[in-house]
């Protein structure tokens, strides 16, 4: 863990090259601090946390990281347990932040309402896991590792090689894939 070079406490998760190419790492609250200072406004941190059901009746808490950028604002729920649910939404620096909390509330529980996958059962017993519905809409994270990125399905991490076992079934069908950002309005 790298520590913020700012305040020696906090985890940074922003780094930066400044000037003279020195290299600098800021926390969330210092970096924000100091685009407060630099733009003239304050960006208060509305809530911190929340908790909402997903489509099964399980409950997911998040956590909320905010981050001032120079061109907007970045809202990102993260789910507490780690590797799951990630909903972002930004907008201009002059947004109404109130609004746009209620907006990262909002997808989020538009995000939850949907499962993609079920758990099913072979007669031997055996368990698996199937695409529900022939669709599929995952987050591409990072795994930490060398195995390559994860895809997070219903707030659960697969591997790429867990995914193929899903997607066997569907040998012939063609696939669509479209990318987007992670703050884009559209689901």
């Amino acid at each position: 863990m790298t520590v913020c070079s700012v305040c020696n406490e906090n985890e940074a998760k922003i780094h930066m090259t400044i000037e003279d190419d020195t290299q600098i790492s800021m926390c969330e609250t210092c970096h924000n601090l100091e685009m407060s200072l630099k733009l003239g406004r304050t960006f208060d941190k509305e809530i911190e946390a929340f908790t909402l059901p997903d489509a099964a009746g399980k409950y997911r808490h998040f956590y909320i990281e905010q981050l001032v950028l120079p061109i907007g604002v970045r809202l990102e729920a993260i789910e507490s347990k780690g590797e799951g649910y990630r909903v972002a939404v930004g907008d201009e620096l002059d947004t109404d932040l109130p609004s746009l909390y209620q907006k990262l509330v909002k997808k989020t529980k538009q995000t939850l309402s949907k499962q993609f996958l079920e758990k099913k059962t072979f007669p031997n017993g055996q368990s698996y896991v199937r695409i529900k519905d022939s669709e599929l809409v995952a987050q591409i994270q990072s795994s930490g590792n060398s195995h390559g990125p994860l895809l997070v399905i219903d707030g659960k991490p697969f591997t790429w090689e867990e995914e193929g076992k899903m997607i066997s079934s569907f040998e012939g069908f063609e696939i669509e894939m479209k990318m987007k950002e992670s703050t884009d309005d559209e689901f």
